[in-house]
């Protein structure tokens, strides 16, 4: 049984179900499907959940339904100062539109039908970076901007597979009033900005995401700014790569 996706095409239930990570006996059913079906987009993703992956949290809908919250709820327990901004190494933008895209798509939705706001920037620097926090000062972010000594601010390494977590919650479960990529192609959001902030090259298959993603320096950050709204819908993730050279930022908020 085929079904319309988002995208337009049709879709058999066997490859939406695969393509979540579920459903291990519909593998050979997939074999025989037609060329158009093997590239469709959710193509792009392995048949079985990957190691960094873990058990997505699925939104759940009707009268009892629930979800799960991307937002940075954890900075309210955090008050650090900013870092002033220190002496960085002389830094260029670099953000393209196809590449702007491929960051913001987890939340794409967040903007779409809903209040959020999104800021989607790649940098690159003369030389390695030494102090991350200092650096993310030092580029006036939109989301960091106006904050003072006594703004909280929060900043904290984290590995691949908690980034990718905090994006596919962004990209099922969608923002304050945005219904979301849902399963499926919201696991193919949550791939295709994970591969944007680590570098990788445009509509790489998930192995090379995974790849790139190991070799990056991963980080949260949010901060008690007017930009972001402070409701269950903010995020802040950055991602340090080519010899500490480039910068990815991915920061978005959202509010009812």
């Amino acid at each position: 049984m085929a079904r319309l996706d988002a995208s337009g095409g049709t879709v058999p239930r066997g490859r939406r179900v695969a393509a979540t990570g579920g459903a291990e006996g519909i593998v050979a059913g997939l074999r025989g499907q037609s060329p158009g079906q093997r590239h469709h987009p959710l193509g792009r993703l392995p048949l079985f959940l990957r190691e960094l992956e873990g058990r997505p949290p699925m939104p759940h809908y009707g009268v009892n339904g629930s979800g799960s919250s991307a937002g940075l709820d954890w900075l309210r327990d955090h008050d650090d100062p900013l870092p002033r901004p220190a002496a960085v190494p002389v830094v260029a933008e670099t953000t393209a539109p196809p590449t702007a895209r491929a960051l913001a798509r987890a939340v794409t939705s967040w903007t779409e039908g809903s209040n959020g706001r999104i800021e989607a920037r790649t940098f690159a620097f003369a030389e390695p970076v030494g102090d991350v926090p200092a650096a993310l000062a030092a580029l006036d972010l939109d989301c960091l901007r106006g904050l003072g000594p006594r703004t909280g601010f929060f900043f904290a390494a984290c590995p691949p597979a908690e980034v990718w977590d905090t994006l596919f919650r962004a990209a099922s479960a969608g923002g304050a009033y945005s219904s979301g990529w849902y399963g499926a192609h919201g696991r193919l959001a949550a791939w295709e900005s994970l591969g944007a902030l680590s570098g990788a090259d445009p509509w790489p298959f998930v192995e090379e995401i995974e790849r790139r993603a190991a070799g990056a320096e991963l980080y949260r950050f949010g901060a008690q700014s007017r930009w972001y709204f402070g409701e269950s819908w903010d995020i802040g993730l950055a991602a340090l790569t080519d010899g500490r050279r480039r910068l990815a930022v991915l920061a978005a908020t959202d509010t009812d």
